[in-house]
């Protein structure tokens, strides 16, 4: 009986000196883990400056923020983004343009924006319906984001025709008239889609 008593005993210093190892272990583990930080996600312009046109654009888009949009955009051709990002980025991206555009003058001019949004229009309507359709996201969100875009554009144009008449309060914005017709040109080519 002695014996099974000095087993015992000996168990519970083992588990008691196991214990005080653990919580000596995590001691010490705890300012190693705290030292450990994530690395900073790069920013849309970082990773561009990388070569990644494609996540570039997407965290750009997935921060909401239009004006890093544009910054990436001004750094690159219509050809670029066509070329390197997928449908769907390519029409996230024209409906940010085009719904900051439904109530904001953009800050990169009007005849660019409209300029861009009429590359990226073009280059999705071109899209064979095969490869819409293969496209699960694209095939989802294709009408109804196209939609959007074609809402906040005649919304910007509203915006625009505002803008031109002289209300007493600000000098109305001289409008050039190739931008009227792209607005147009717009329309007709989306609501072709629809």
């Amino acid at each position: 009986m002695q014996g099974l008593r000095d087993q015992v005993q000996n168990l519970e210093e083992l588990v008691r000196d196991l214990n005080a190892k653990l919580q000596d272990g995590i001691t010490l583990a705890a300012p190693i883990a705290a030292k450990e930080e994530v690395p900073p996600k790069p920013s849309p312009m970082e990773l561009l400056l990388q070569g990644k046109i494609a996540e570039a654009m997407r965290c750009a888009l997935e921060e909401k923020d239009i004006d890093q949009t544009v910054a990436l955009l001004g750094k690159l051709s219509p050809q670029q983004v066509n070329t390197n990002c997928s449908n769907i980025i390519r029409l996230c991206i024209t409906q940010q343009l085009a719904a900051d555009m439904s109530f904001n003058m953009p800050q990169e001019g009007l005849a660019q924006r409209i300029q861009w949004i009429k590359n990226l229009v073009l280059s999705l309507v071109r899209i064979p319906a095969s490869e819409v359709t293969a496209d699960v996201v694209l095939s989802k969100n294709f009408k109804i984001m196209i939609q959007a875009v074609l809402e906040s554009i005649q919304a910007a144009k509203k915006l625009i025709e505002k803008a031109q008449f002289d209300d007493g309060e600000d000098n109305p914005i001289e409008i050039p008239h190739s931008v009227e017709t792209d607005l147009q040109l717009l329309e007709c080519v989306i609501q072709s889609k629809m």
